[in-house]
C-alpha cells in the first residue's frame, strides 16, 4: 500500500500537536503537587490555560494546520490523527477558567489532554513506519 500522507502534511500536524503538547507540559510543570499558588504563578497559569482552551476550542472547530482554503477538505493526516486529538484534548480541559486551579483539578484535565496528543503523534509515527 502506498503511502498515503504528504510528508508536508506529517510534519504539520506532527508539528502542531508537538506544540499543543508542549503547553499542556509547561502548565503541567507550573501546577506540579503545589496545594497553593501565590498570586503571580496563579495569573501565569490561568492565562497559560485559558490560552490553550481557547486555541483548542479554535482548532477543534476547525482541524485544520494548514491555512484552509476555499471549500478544502481536510487531508487524510489531518482528518485521522490531528482532528480527533484537538477535539478530545479540548473536551479534557472541563474545569472553567475562573475556578481555582489547584481545586478544579486542572492539573488531571491538562494531562488528559497531553496525552491525546501523545497518544495521536505516537499512532502517526507508528502508521509511518508500517507503511
Amino acid at each position: 500500500m502506498p503511502n498515503q500522507f504528504h510528508p508536508d502534511d506529517v510534519e504539520a500536524v506532527l508539528s502542531a500537536m508537538a506544540a499543543f503538547e508542549a503547553r499542556c507540559e509547561e502548565i503541567m510543570t507550573l501546577l506540579g503537587e503545589k496545594r497553593w499558588l501565590p498570586p503571580a504563578e496563579r495569573e501565569a497559569v490561568e492565562e497559560l490555560y485559558r490560552s490553550l482552551k481557547n486555541d483548542l476550542k479554535t482548532a477543534a472547530k476547525a482541524p485544520f494546520v494548514h491555512q484552509p482554503t476555499r471549500n478544502r477538505a481536510l487531508t487524510v493526516c489531518e482528518s485521522a490523527f490531528y482532528d480527533p486529538a484537538v477535539r478530545k484534548a479540548a473536551i479534557a480541559l472541563r474545569p472553567a477558567t475562573n475556578s481555582n486551579p489547584i481545586g478544579s483539578h486542572w492539573y488531571s484535565a491538562v494531562h488528559e489532554a497531553q496525552m491525546e496528543f501523545s497518544y495521536y503523534r505516537h499512532s502517526l509515527k507508528r502508521a509511518l513506519e508500517l507503511d
